[in-house]
């Protein structure tokens, strides 16, 4: 879906997708592609661990919230690379993209998880040098849903 999804902006963007695997959602490890209601207590455990603030929290096989951190601000990074005036626009996933934000704001990568970020959701950061903010990335905007003309899937799932 998010490779579709940046398909569909930089067409309207007349921009090109430039693929990048760091962008990838949470790797859920021996839980992957398993529905939450078919876990069982062990399993439904494993996948609490990841989101309820447990620093080592992991799935077997998955990678920790940590590494997805490191994983996101390394593609974040990456754009400071760029030519001067680009303006990059990251199209990833929901835990992988609230990780990287919360982590921005300060928060471990392992902090319980505090931040909805809908389907389609914009959020802005912007790198710099500031006398009135921390230097570094800081967050703009989070979860912006104002151009959605109708709910997400996510919502209408809820």
């Amino acid at each position: 879906r998010t490779r579709r999804t940046a398909e569909i902006i930089a067409e309207a963007c007349g921009c090109d997708v430039i693929l990048d695997s760091r962008l990838r959602e949470l790797d859920m490890g021996v839980l992957e592609k398993r529905h939450i209601d078919s876990l069982s207590e062990e399993e439904e455990e494993w996948r609490r661990r990841l989101v309820d603030g447990t620093p080592d929290g992991r799935i077997p096989q998955g990678e920790s919230m940590l590494e997805l951190s490191e994983r996101m601000h390394a593609a974040l990074a990456s754009c400071l690379e760029l030519p001067a005036g680009s303006r990059p626009l990251l199209v990833s996933h929901g835990i992988a993209l609230g990780c990287l934000v919360s982590t921005i704001l300060g928060l471990p990568a392992h902090a319980e998880r505090r931040l909805r970020l809908r389907n389609c959701s914009i959020s802005r950061v912007d790198y710099q040098q500031s006398l009135w903010l921390a230097s570094g990335w800081v967050v703009e905007t989070a979860g912006d849903v104002s151009h959605l003309d109708a709910p997400a899937m996510d919502e209408l799932q809820r």
